[in-house]
């Protein structure tokens, strides 16, 4: 089952840890190494929390 709920900022670690294993795994298929590691020093925990102020986000989660 899995559930939608919004954003909280006690999120951002697992969603931050979450894109970093995907972009290393599929989008350095596509991009080099030092393309990818500079998007994600931009992709952290805080990042995601500034972001989640701005917009609305949520998280889905598989049970």
């Amino acid at each position: 089952m899995i559930v939608q709920r919004i954003f909280k900022n006690s999120d951002a670690k697992e969603v931050a840890n979450l894109v970093k294993e995907t972009m290393l795994t599929t989008n350095i298929k596509d991009s080099s190494n030092e393309y990818v590691e500079n998007d994600l020093k931009h992709l952290t925990a805080q990042n995601f929390k500034d972001r989640a102020k701005n917009f609305h986000c949520y998280v889905f989660i598989n049970f």
